[in-house]
């Protein structure tokens, strides 16, 4: 298998795959996240070799993509450092689907919700608000208008998520007055 310029490769790990942007001269542009253990990690530029950690590597196929090589490349630069990682909202393929369509999302959370969606509607509308606030933070745009477009979000839901988000600033500044607002929110949704 070739690898080119701006493909978005994975390495199958145990219970879980884990996604990069290849930039070229044997790099790998990835959200370490818990790729190395339990702390989280940030965006950051590895060899192959320690990406792949010795399994093999496969290609991601797409059949449309937004942004050309160059283009994929530039946008997965544009994180580097990012330190916002979060395994639900915010991991290492919602990262690479991000750099070549635009559209935040991440296959693998799909099918845990869609379990857990089964067992719980209230889990999924959680995801949805947590997503929505990461992306806030990253003042990604896009993520927001992907993660809107997929969400079907009552009035009372609507009216929490505004709450959310507005304060995701804050989350940043103040986070104990941020987890006050983000268990406020919880709190609504359950009490349904």
């Amino acid at each position: 298998m070739e690898i080119e310029l701006g493909d978005h490769i994975k390495v199958r790990k145990t219970g879980y795959t884990h996604h990069g942007i290849y930039v070229g001269n044997g790099n790998v542009i990835h959200y370490s996240g818990l790729s190395n253990g339990f702390q989280s990690g940030p965006v950051c530029n590895v060899s192959l070799s320690v990406f792949s950690n010795n399994a093999e590597i496969e290609k991601v196929n797409y059949f449309h993509k937004k942004f050309n090589s160059a283009e994929i490349v530039e946008r997965a630069k544009s994180r580097l450092g990012e330190l916002l990682y979060d395994v639900h909202s915010n991991n290492c393929e919602h990262f690479c689907c991000w750099a070549i369509t635009g559209e935040h999302v991440s296959k693998q959370v799909e099918v845990v919700e869609k379990y857990a969606g089964k067992v719980s509607p209230k889990l999924k509308k959680i995801s949805e608000i947590t997503a929505t606030v990461q992306a806030v933070r990253r003042n990604d745009i896009d993520a927001v208008k992907s993660i809107s477009k997929k969400a079907i979000i009552t009035t009372t839901e609507t009216a929490v998520l505004g709450t959310v988000v507005t304060t995701a600033a804050t989350i940043v500044a103040a986070p104990i007055s941020g987890v006050a607002v983000a268990g406020y929110a919880l709190y609504k949704i359950f009490k349904k």
